[in-house]
């Protein structure tokens, strides 16, 4: 059963013993990036881990593309944060001297900053000595020569114009699909969307060709490449070790850059400090949350869209009724008719599977709303993704939702490429 199902079973530790002394290691741009982010103890290990290992290193032309696109911009980031600590710095004093506390009538901040002030100014002179001691690596960046060094010529081959839009197009349908990786990256401008699928394609091209397994170092910590269960990553997605075995026959896993570091340690018999695991688990947590404020920004930015489409389909199908946007009050939109003034309540979804697992929390917040609102209210669900799987399911929850909540209608549709809402399905109530 073991065998059959391979793809579901963490390998033991003599399948991983073997593993690391056969497999070739593809460290992906993330982990590469990461030697600009790392303390020096730590870029030290993975150096030390990489030379260790230089014979069976491996970058796929994807990502030797994406770092090189990117080290300028990490490099910039990491010179910016003596800046932005000096920022902070003269931010707390001044929160000091132009705050709250210089109402209360027992405070006495002046004296308070008295005494923090020259510890302040040691402690800028400290940053400011720091920052002339970080290398210029614009201009002369030691850590790339380093990785030159260890990678030399082990890169996979540049696709020509030919190759890359049959792999574009098949990378699309594998996003289409939702089968991993890369379907994460949807919302990406082409062809950024399509950078894990074109990696993924490589390292299965280059396992078929030589029939070795591959160990993906990778700081990208999203579902389409890892299995994650009630929030813990158990490993690499199962259908990608499925895939990998059927098309080469050879065993595929996946390390984060902290795991990689601890494993290393072990299989190599090197040194590598706790402290470096830790800082790896440190940037890592750092880049994701810096991810998630982006996305955050990203999601809030589509919501308003969405309003925004929302406002222009009902403007078109009541032309001749006022309607007003109300902003954070419920509903979200307000339309005069001759018969009185009637709501329209607005959720979005990024896809129907997000909304169905949230649609009875929806129809809940409706009924304890409804009794407050002094008019007709409806609901319109917006779903993100054209493509998205789930919408029937979605429709055949809402369908009992729409009599359970007493509500005239509910309409279901999706935005369209060009920013339009698009309507997919209207439920009435039975007795409308």
């Amino acid at each position: 059963m073991r065998d059959a199902f391979r793809q579901h079973h963490r390998p033991t530790d003599i399948e991983l013993r073997a593993l690391w002394d056969a497999c070739v290691f593809v460290p992906d741009a993330s982990t590469l990036l990461n030697v600009y982010r790392y303390a020096d103890s730590t870029r030290k290990d993975l150096f030390q881990i990489l030379r260790k290992l230089s014979r069976r290193v491996w970058i796929p032309y994807q990502v030797a593309q994406e770092f090189y696109r990117n080290r300028l911009q990490v490099i910039q980031e990491q010179n910016k944060k003596y800046i932005e600590l000096e920022n902070q710095i003269d931010g707390f004093i001044k929160s000091l001297e132009g705050g709250n506390f210089q109402k209360s009538a027992f405070l006495c901040v002046k004296e308070i900053v008295g005494v923090l002030k020259p510890a302040i100014a040691k402690t800028k002179q400290l940053v400011e000595q720091q920052n002339r001691q970080h290398p210029d690596l614009i201009h002369n960046d030691v850590y790339l020569e380093e990785l030159v060094e260890i990678v030399g010529s082990a890169i996979g081959q540049e696709p020509d114009q030919t190759s890359l839009d049959k792999l574009y197009a098949d990378a699309q349908k594998r996003i289409d699909k939702k089968r991993p990786p890369g379907y994460m990256d949807t919302k990406k401008p082409e062809p950024d969307r399509y950078g894990d699928v074109l990696i993924w394609f490589e390292l299965l091209e280059r396992a078929d060709a030589t029939k070795q397994p591959t160990v993906f170092v990778t700081d990208d910590d999203k579902e389409d490449w890892w299995q994650i269960v009630q929030g813990e990553k158990l490993g690499p997605r199962p259908e990608l070790r499925e895939e990998m075995r059927k098309r080469a026959g050879v065993e595929f896993y996946i390390y984060n850059s902290a795991r990689f570091l601890e494993m290393a340690g072990q299989q190599l018999d090197l040194s590598v400090a706790k402290s470096s695991v830790d800082d790896a688990i440190r940037v890592s947590e750092e880049l994701h949350s810096n991810w998630l404020s982006r996305l955050k920004v990203r999601r809030t930015s589509r919501r308003l869209e969405a309003a925004k489409a929302v406002f222009e389909w009902l403007s078109s199908e009541y032309p001749d009724s006022p309607i007003l946007q109300m902003g954070d009050d419920l509903p979200d939109f307000i339309l005069h008719t001759d018969a009185g003034p009637e709501g329209y309540e607005m959720f979005y979804h990024r896809n129907a599977e997000r909304a169905l697992q949230r649609v009875q929390t929806t129809i809940n917040l409706i009924k304890g709303y409804k009794p407050r609102i002094k008019m007709r209210l409806n609901l319109v669900f917006v779903i993100d993704d054209p493509r998205s799987v789930g919408l029937e399911s979605l429709v055949r929850t809402l369908s009992e939702g729409v009599v359970s909540a007493s509500l005239p209608k509910i309409v279901i549709g999706t935005m369209t490429y060009d920013g339009k809402f698009q309507v997919a399905y209207t439920l009435f109530h039975p007795g409308t």
